[in-house]
């Protein structure tokens, strides 16, 4: 049953791809309105994170230490933010539009990539980073080097003074930070995993578990 449930919960996705590829769908409008969404969505975030004592009308609040949109937790939001603004970035970079497409592709990355940084996930921070460096990269050394300064001065404008993207940043190159800690706890007993169960694994569900009462103990010796 609970494969079943597991399988039921990605079906919308599946169907959505499939739908993409097999019935003459028009995609280019398909991402502007995914585009539009997921924009709207940061809209009401920043202004919910500058004005805390907005409350909207719905069954979670968008921002609460965190944005994290309509998701459980920031870390998913900051997947879909960070896809989100690449996407549109790619399209700027890489697609001929008129001035008008351009205008919404850079609103829609601007406003991605700052919900992104809202979410204070920490690990798509960097693979968001790699990822427009490595587009800007393939675009030209001009776009690269624009993009480094650009990149280098918000570092500045964040680190110049204290607020919590600050020391969330700070964190990253710590490695007594609690957070990272686990991280590495997670990927040594990931890889000691696979090493021992290599085919099936430990089996669904199951990987907490046994990487506190049987992996976790090893790291530490």
């Amino acid at each position: 049953d609970h494969v079943l449930d597991d399988i039921w919960e990605y079906t919308p996705i599946i169907i959505f791809h499939l739908l993409l590829s097999i019935i003459p769908i028009n995609k280019e409008r398909v991402m502007e309105t995914l585009f539009v969404s997921f924009s709207i969505v940061s809209i009401l975030g920043i202004i919910q994170y500058l004005i805390p004592s907005i409350v909207y009308p719905f069954p979670r609040q968008l921002v609460d230490d965190r944005f994290r949109g309509f998701n459980s937790h920031p870390l998913h939001a900051s997947g879909i933010f960070s896809i989100a603004a690449i996407a549109a970035l790619s399209l700027i970079l890489f697609r001929q539009c008129d001035f008008r497409k351009k205008t919404f592709l850079w609103a829609a990355f601007i406003l991605n990539f700052i919900a992104l940084i809202l979410t204070m996930s920490r690990s798509y921070y960097l693979s968001a980073t790699a990822a427009i460096f490595i587009l800007l990269l393939m675009k030209n050394w001009k776009w690269m080097f624009s993009g480094a300064i650009l990149l280098a001065a918000l570092l500045v404008m964040i680190l110049s003074f204290p607020n919590p993207f600050n020391s969330r940043i700070k964190t990253l190159a710590d490695p007594n930070f609690s957070s990272n800690k686990e991280r590495t706890y997670m990927w040594k007993s990931g890889i000691e995993m696979a090493k021992e169960h290599p085919v099936f694994g430990v089996g669904k569900g199951n990987w907490g578990k046994e990487a506190k009462e049987r992996y976790f103990p090893r790291i530490e010796k």
